[in-house]
Order: structure tokens, then C-alpha cells, then sequence
């Protein structure tokens, strides 16, 4: 399996040490937060460094504050023209491809089908942006909570038909779902899923430990062993230690199917 760890997992650590680390500890590649480098080194820099240490980058959009199909037209533009400036960003670090969360729902009286056009526009305009820029985007199936409405395969799906033919692809995140079964729901169900986001849940608590949750992240990673996706560790408040016991883990699913 491609194993990448997220840097938003040693957020308080700069980004050399982190691709440092990465490199060490033997992931595949790195998933880089593209808020997470800013007033470091240059982007163009540190992609260079992740190169030299073998590494491939995959990149996650600045979504902290933002909504891209807010019904105020000055906080979504803000909040597009951030997300074009994550796409730039991942550019020049020669990121493979960029995950970006789609909007969410504001002031409710508008409705859903409001929103969804609002988006639709917003993601038309940063699908055409990252296609002059040369990369591709990746849309975030999100979790069911209140505002958030990209939540089903239907919702994503039908992102990716009103967008085409620019080309997007699906980032699932294991603790996004609300069971095991809805993982292997979606992935059968969405057509475009090109990258995992791997952590779990305890109840309503998300990203916690992939082996510690609700989810049996285990019957997840046998399925997808042989997928060829990269798969990228998230979590809050892991330390070194677990990201390289979460690793190892990995591997050892690996090898017992070799």
C-alpha cells in the first residue's frame, strides 16, 4: 500500500522535520496541509526535499473558516480565491493532486438547492483554475453533521456530473462514515475515489487513532491492499510514536496476505 501520513498529525512541527520524519519512518509519501508550510520554507523548497527523501506529496486545501458556497458573495469569493491559493501552492510543491472540502449549508432558509448551485459555481470555477495550474483536485466526501450536506454518494456524484469534463476525483475518510458497511458502501457506489483518509471515531468524537474506534479500520485496509490508492494517516494529538505503530500495523496486513 502507498501509506502517506498526514503533516497536520505534527502540525507543531516545521515542515522539514516532518518530511524528515516521514522519510525515516518509511511512509510512501506525505499529505501536506497547504496552510501548514506557510512563513516556513518555500513550497518550492520543501517539494524539492521530499523528493530528495523519496517521498511523493499529495496536498489538502485550506478549509479552516472557509465555505465556498457561502450565501455571502464576499466570504466565498475569500474563501475561493484561499482555495486557489492552496492549489498554487501544492503546485509549486509538486503535489500529485489537492483534496478540497466542498461548501456547506449557512443560514437555512435559503435550502439545500440553493447551496448545491452556489457550489456547483464555486468548484466550476476552481476546477478551471487547477486545470491551468496542471493539477487535479479531489472532492472530500464530508460527515453527516448539521450544515454540512456533501454527505452521500448521490450528493458527490452528482458534484462530479455537473462538473464534468473537468476531471475530479473522491477523497473518502474512514472517519466520515458512520459504520464499516457505509465505507464499503461509497467506495463501491462513487466511481472517482482516488485517496483514503485513514483515522476513526469514537461516537461523535473523528479522527481519532485508526485502530482505536467504532471502525474495523483492519477489514477497511485488506479491501483496499491491493487498490493501489494512497492511503494517508490522519489523526489529532498522535505523537511519532503512534504514526510509526499505526505504520507498522499496515505493513503487517500486508504481509499477511503475501
Amino acid at each position: 500500500m502507498n501509506v502517506f501520513m498526514s503533516s497536520a498529525c505534527q502540525w507543531r512541527m516545521k515542515m522539514p522535520d516532518i518530511i524528515r520524519f516521514a522519510s525515516s519512518a518509511g511512509f510512501s509519501g506525505l499529505e501536506v496541509w497547504t496552510e501548514h508550510p506557510r512563513g516556513q520554507e518555500t513550497a518550492l523548497r520543501l517539494g524539492q526535499m521530499a523528493s530528495d527523501s523519496g517521498l511523493r506529496l499529495s496536498a489538502h486545501a485550506a478549509s479552516w473558516d472557509l465555505n465556498i458556497c457561502s450565501h455571502n458573495a464576499a466570504i466565498r469569493q475569500a474563501s475561493i480565491n484561499e482555495v486557489k491559493s492552496s492549489i498554487y501552492t501544492a503546485q509549486d510543491l509538486g503535489a500529485e493532486d489537492i483534496t478540497i472540502h466542498p461548501g456547506r449549508r449557512g443560514a437555512p432558509a435559503p435550502g439545500k438547492e440553493f447551496y448545491r448551485k452556489i457550489l456547483e459555481d464555486s468548484l466550476g470555477e476552481i476546477g478551471r483554475y487547477a486545470e491551468r495550474m496542471g493539477m487535479r483536485i479531489s472532492l472530500e466526501l464530508m460527515e453527516k453533521i448539521p450544515k454540512e450536506f456533501v454527505t452521500t454518494p448521490e450528493e458527490i456524484n452528482g458534484l462530479l456530473a455537473a462538473l464534468a469534463p473537468l476531471s475530479c476525483g473522491v477523497t473518502l475518510d474512514v472517519a466520515h462514515m458512520d459504520t464499516t458497511e457505509m465505507f464499503f458502501a461509497c467506495a463501491a457506489a462513487i466511481p472517482g475515489v482516488n485517496k483514503i483518509h485513514l483515522s476513526n471515531r469514537i461516537g461523535e468524537r473523528l479522527h481519532v487513532h485508526a485502530f482505536e474506534g467504532d471502525i474495523d479500520t483492519t477489514a477497511i485496509l485488506e479491501y483496499l491492499r491491493d487498490k493501489n490508492l494512497p492511503v494517508i494517516i490522519e489523526g489529532d494529538s498522535l505523537s511519532q510514536e503512534d504514526l510509526w505503530c499505526i505504520l507498522r500495523r499496515i505493513r503487517l496486513i500486508e504481509q499477511k496476505a503475501a
